[in-house]
């Protein structure tokens, strides 16, 4: 992280641009969106609206679904998890239908993605909320904002 506050906001510029062009690789959009959400946290008011901008442009330019629905996507991952194991176990050592497990393949892990990218948007509502919501302009306009965590345990959010 630099310390300069102008170039982290003009970083999160720069990729809120590169989103906008549909040119981030897919393998990298996960750490892009966790970078932006991470800056939710930045003391600097240019930096953390710049990256909500960036999280927006990932919501418009989403590639992996149009709805995201976290628990639809787990129980179709796990049907396609199934169906591919199973075809794993029986077709490993033919030509022709290695090509269907491969295509197979793909669909299990654009679901794996699509998954961690509902994660980590689920994950980044809570705190956005807490900044558009807030009652005085300087929690908004100067503090940090302090992050909450999901509670595997509890099935809750809790104070971090």
């Amino acid at each position: 992280m630099d310390v300069s506050a102008h170039v982290r906001s003009k970083v999160l510029q720069i990729r809120h641009y590169v989103q906008g062009q549909n040119a981030v690789p897919l393998s990298w959009q996960h750490k892009v969106l966790e970078g932006a959400v991470e800056r939710f946290e930045d003391k600097s008011l240019l930096v953390r609206k710049n990256s909500i901008a960036l999280i927006k442009a990932f919501l418009e330019h989403n590639p992996f679904s149009a709805k995201l629905s976290l628990a639809e996507l787990r129980r179709q991952y796990g049907t396609e998890d199934k169906c591919c194991r199973k075809f794993a176990t029986r077709w490993s050592s033919r030509t022709r239908r290695s090509r269907k497990l491969n295509s197979k393949g793909n669909e299990v892990n654009f679901l794996k993605d699509s998954i961690r990218f509902a994660e980590i948007i689920s994950d980044a509502v809570p705190m956005l909320q807490d900044i558009v919501m807030s009652k005085s302009q300087t929690a908004v306009y100067e503090a940090p904002v302090t992050l909450p965590v999901w509670d595997q345990g509890n099935q809750k959010w809790s104070a971090a």
